[in-house]
């Protein structure tokens, strides 16, 4: 699968595409892991404000989403600026 995780950035929220995000538990609460490069800038925010989102893409998620989400930082840039969420 292709997923979006939405975080609250500094300015405005931002997002970022994962390939691997894993239900753990079923019990309550529902526990799941999500691997993310430590380097990145949404891990970065979700380490400072603890909560993030997980969207599943669908196989006609368009390529400028996919693009504008996976190659570029939200340090650099607003990434949804552009993308309905």
């Amino acid at each position: 699968g292709m997923y979006a995780i939405g975080v609250k950035g500094e300015n405005a929220p931002s997002a970022c595409i994962v390939n691997t995000v894993i239900q753990v538990t079923s019990a309550n609460p529902t526990i799941i892991a999500v691997s993310m490069n430590h380097n990145n800038y949404s891990h970065e925010c979700i380490v400072k404000h603890g909560i993030f989102t997980v969207s599943v893409l669908s196989e006609d998620t368009p390529g400028t989403v996919i693009g504008a989400l996976g190659f570029n930082s939200g340090r650099d840039v607003n990434k949804l600026l552009n993308i309905r969420h």
